[in-house]
């Protein structure tokens, strides 16, 4: 096999002289030290790559989310490092680098595009949001050389910035005083959405004024996640009557 300064940078050999007698030869011994010399054959390395880390979404500008380590493979005389970010072109994050922009250190912070969790293709993706950081080496300190590069998942955690809407600003029902008990109102279909996820989409549904009381209640569970239509229904069909006196009660 090849010699390799990255996998052993030096050896240590002994030689032996030994004369022609037939009995007892002399000898003698040698030492030859042989240093190998790096060549620039490796690519970049990440230090703990790949990369990930979780956030909440719409995390504030200039957050630090995670650090980036890139150093050029070949050790013996390693070149400058220049770190860059691929396939993140809505510029969510950015690298801040650290002492020397040439140095291959760099830490990934939010801009001010906040990242939105109910976005389609974070949904869609699980959650996550992935993009690429490439490493380059630079020959004579200009001219870009080998190149690597590795994924950084960023995985959103929801936060409940969506408030509930109902499918109508406001209901309006006409119904028969002789409605039954346990009727749920005709032609009333409630449907609230939370574009939240999880347990932030999950709302109460409760009947806050009415005239009549002991009259309406929801008909389903109070607490939903869901668009399915809620109901009102009677509970006390005695209070239904048209014909009282005070016409506010009507």
């Amino acid at each position: 096999p090849l010699v390799d300064f990255e996998t052993r940078p030096s050896y240590i050999l002994t030689i032996q002289a030994k004369d022609g007698a037939v009995t007892n030869p002399l000898k003698s011994y040698a030492t030859v030290a042989i240093t190998i010399i790096d060549v620039q054959d490796q690519p970049p390395v990440f230090i703990n790559a790949p990369y990930s880390a979780s956030i909440p979404e719409n995390t504030p500008e200039g957050t630090v989310v995670l650090s980036i380590n890139a150093t050029d493979g070949d050790t013996g005389s390693p070149r400058p490092i220049v770190l860059t970010l691929e396939n993140e072109p809505m510029g969510h994050f950015k690298l801040r680098f650290i002492g020397n922009p040439r140095a291959g250190i760099a830490e990934l912070v939010t801009t001010d595009r906040p990242l939105d969790r109910e976005d389609p293709k974070i949904t869609k993706n699980g959650g996550a949001y992935t993009f690429s950081v490439r490493a380059t080496e630079l020959i004579n300190n200009e001219v870009p050389g080998d190149s690597t590069s590795s994924q950084i998942t960023i995985v959103l955690t929801d936060v409940d910035d969506h408030i509930p809407v109902f499918n109508k600003p406001s209901f309006e029902v006409s119904i028969p005083e002789n409605l039954e008990h346990d009727t749920p109102l005709p032609d009333l279909a409630i449907i609230v959405t939370d574009m939240d996820l999880g347990a932030n989409s999950r709302y109460t549904l409760s009947l806050r004024t009415f005239t009549t009381p002991k009259v309406c209640l929801p008909w389903y569970q109070r607490m939903v996640k869901d668009e399915h239509p809620s109901y009102v229904k009677v509970v006390d069909s005695s209070k239904l009557d048209y014909d009282v006196p005070d016409g506010d009660m009507r």
